[in-house]
């Protein structure tokens, strides 16, 4: 029987044929590869982005809510203090002091 092996030199031509598209789809593979790293990194910075954006809005919402309790205190603490400047001029209206008791009291003496 007659062997079917090819000569070296047309073995060697069709292993090169074929290295050839091998190494440049292994090259085209590791690229994808690197590609698909660079888009998940990527989406990874997004994300905390996202994160930070969405505990920034969190927050902003919280001091909103703070700062409108301390309106509401503010205005109920003018409104007190209002009526207590109120009361004690009422207080200091018809009440005087002992000097000027003592002095009204002279000079009804001298008339």
């Amino acid at each position: 029987m007659a062997s079917s092996k090819q000569p070296p030199a047309l073995e060697q031509a069709s292993v090169q044929t074929l290295q050839d598209p091998l190494e440049s789809l292994q090259t085209f593979q590791q690229q994808t590869l690197d590609n698909i790293n660079m888009v998940q990194s990527k989406i990874q910075e997004i994300l905390k982005v996202e994160d930070a954006m969405t505990s920034a809005v969190w927050e902003s919402e919280g001091l909103s809510a703070i700062l409108e309790f301390f309106q509401m205190e503010c205005f109920r603490l003018r409104e007190i203090n209002t009526k207590l400047q109120k009361e004690i001029a009422e207080l200091t209206k018809g009440d005087s002091s002992p000097e000027q008791n003592h002095e009204q009291t002279e000079s009804e003496k001298n008339k």
